[in-house]
């Protein structure tokens, strides 16, 4: 269904100091795509608790504007979603606003639940692919947009923290290769798999490149390990 997914257990900010949250742990499941609506993007959150094993929802993600004549992602999962909407919805909806995210990465973060990037549907026919970043607040639960982009737009990405440090890596989305050629000759090329590694400055609160990965990944996923 494309959500994004991250746990969250109380006490744990991904910084290891601690929030004093909710009384064990939980899972949240964020946006996705949903042949249910007419838009075919969900913004709807459920949250899954260890202790009691019931489902609820938290609030909704916020509204996200998109544009009413995006480029199109050129995948087969995009291609069936598409043929899907299609049999399912064939009067194209009215609004360019919709307040669903799919294909996005989520982390936790200083009390916060990071989402970065993903894809919003516009006029159920394609998907653009984003790089604002969202942040649902533990303690208030509420959420706001972090007014900080990613550097590129990405989505099918991962992102993790790993010793207080937010790291996104690879994804779909628009990317600038450079490389040597056989010749010698030094290159660049535009390519829709991501090989960027991007790192979040909680001082200057920006996104930072931080280089690149020896390979594009997409869909990917990625884990810290300490």
């Amino acid at each position: 269904m494309a959500s994004a997914v991250v746990k969250y257990q109380s006490g744990d900010t991904g910084t290891g100091t601690g929030s004093g949250g909710r009384e064990g742990a939980h899972i949240y499941l964020i946006g996705g795509l949903d042949p249910s609506m007419p838009h075919g993007v969900s913004n709807h959150v459920s949250r899954y608790d260890t202790a009691t094993n019931r489902w609820s929802k938290p609030p909704p993600m916020p509204g996200i504007v998109a544009p009413t004549s995006p480029p199109p992602v050129d995948d087969y999962f995009t291609r069936r979603h598409h043929q899907h909407q299609k049999q399912q919805h064939p009067k194209k909806p009215t609004a360019a606003t919709y307040g669903g995210l799919a294909y996005a990465a989520a982390a936790v973060h200083s009390g916060m639940i990071l989402v970065s990037g993903g894809a919003v549907s516009s006029m159920g026919e394609t998907h653009t692919i984003r790089d604002t970043v969202y942040y649902y607040d533990l303690s208030k639960e509420v959420w706001a947009k972090h007014p900080a982009p990613l550097c590129y737009p990405r989505m099918q990405h991962a992102m993790v923290v790993l010793n207080d440090t937010v790291m996104v890596f690879g994804g779909l989305g628009p990317d600038i290769v450079s490389y040597r050629d056989q010749s010698g000759r030094d290159r660049t090329e535009y390519s829709q798999v991501s090989q960027t590694v991007e790192i979040y400055d909680s001082e200057k609160r920006v996104w930072k490149l931080a280089g690149k990965m020896k390979f594009g990944h997409t869909p990917v996923v990625a884990t810290a390990i300490t």
